[in-house]
């Protein structure tokens, strides 16, 4: 069961790069390899390791947040920092995102986001 929601999530994953590589060609008016300055190989493989310690509804809602995280700690070092930000450790920021999930998850005794097989808290 837990390879049958990695397995959809993992999916969920693929249809996301295909949606991005898909928008950043038609932008660019030419087929375009997005691995090649817009999204790392790193971030995709992290994601894909990520997708089997969530279920499905965890998993879209750590995906949504870590980024939401990702942008807000972006826009953060770019307001402060003095030289220019190109690129985004987005494997990173997701990685520090899972690990707050981990701890809290780990130490609290009320919520438990992570290894669960069915998705009681959303009603699923």
């Amino acid at each position: 069961l837990v390879f049958n929601l990695g397995g959809l999530n993992g999916l969920f994953i693929l249809f996301q790069v295909f949606v991005l590589s898909l928008y950043i060609s038609l932008k660019n008016r030419k087929p375009t390899n997005i691995f090649q300055g817009f999204f790392g190989l790193g971030d995709l493989l992290f994601l894909l390791c990520a997708a089997f310690a969530f279920s499905v509804t965890y998993f879209i809602v750590f995906y949504i947040l870590s980024l939401l995280f990702a942008i807000g700690i972006t826009l953060l070092l770019k307001l402060s920092a003095k030289e220019r930000l190109d690129k985004v450790p987005l494997a990173g920021y997701q990685a520090l995102m899972l690990m707050a999930v981990l701890l809290y998850d780990q130490f609290s005794s009320s919520w438990h986001m992570i290894s669960r097989v069915g998705d009681t808290y959303f009603g699923i």
